[in-house]
């Protein structure tokens, strides 16, 4: 997924470059190959059987012990981490092209920065290092560069700038992210898939507000957007605080 994420931005600057219609119709070229090769090669992953199992009723009690839980703070914490992700990649390419007149090649190049950052970052020291420092410590510090990247970005002064604060929020993203989802996965055995549930849905909520918010923002004052996501960030700092701090008193 990351390769692809590396990938797209860098071939849809190049078209860009050509018409800014041609990335849309390469999408949707590429999108109809994936299709065809679906029909055609993919396995079906369900075995299906005759008999069909009764499915229990939404218990509502579960919700509550889900949100007043020690799931709840890392719920809470994927929404925060997903709004400003959301926020962050949504705004910039409009930011950078406003305030330094950058070029689609350029935009192009930094998404492939961060998506290779991504690779290297998730496929090889996540890993080690939520083993070695811990995985709650891991997703304090990445909530915490979050922040950083935010006002960091406010202070960017050209294409070099705003290419090494993307690469440290491409690191934020490859630590928490999935770390995240790991502590998750751990914190309730018997309703591992409401709870994966409620994860998409607050990953997927922070990603309608945060669009909306930066959008509105961004027409006020270019650099608000930023200094809103970095407050936001901070506050999530201090909810993981809180959370470790709980976690080693129980």
């Amino acid at each position: 997924m990351s390769v692809g994420v590396m990938m797209g931005p860098l071939l849809g600057g190049i078209l860009a470059g050509y018409s800014l219609a041609l990335p849309f119709f390469t999408g949707a070229g590429i999108s109809f190959i994936a299709f065809l090769l679906i029909l055609t090669l993919l396995p079906e992953s369900i075995e299906r059987s005759g008999q069909t199992e009764k499915r229990k009723p939404f218990d509502f009690s579960d919700l509550k012990s889900i949100i007043f839980g020690s799931a709840g703070m890392v719920l809470i914490l994927i929404f925060v981490v997903n709004f400003c992700q959301t926020g962050l990649q949504g705004i910039t390419g409009l930011y950078v092209v406003d305030k330094f007149g950058f070029s689609t090649k350029q935009v192009g190049v930094i998404w492939m920065a961060l998506a290779g950052i991504l690779i290297v970052v998730q496929g090889f020291l996540t890993g080690p290092l939520a083993k070695k420092i811990g995985e709650k410590r891991l997703i304090l510090i990445g909530m915490f560069c979050k922040a950083l990247v935010a006002f960091a970005m406010v202070l960017t002064t050209g294409f070099v700038s705003v290419l090494v604060v993307f690469g440290l929020f491409a690191v934020s993203s490859a630590i928490t992210v999935p770390t995240l989802n790991a502590t998750l996965s751990k914190t309730d055995n018997q309703h591992k898939g409401t709870l994966m549930g409620f994860a998409s849905t607050a990953g997927n909520l922070s990603k309608v507000i945060a669009p909306l918010l930066t959008g509105y923002l961004y027409e006020s004052n270019i650099e608000l957007p930023y200094i809103t996501t970095g407050g936001i960030a901070l506050i999530g700092v201090v909810i993981c605080y809180i959370w470790i701090k709980n976690q080693k008193n129980k």
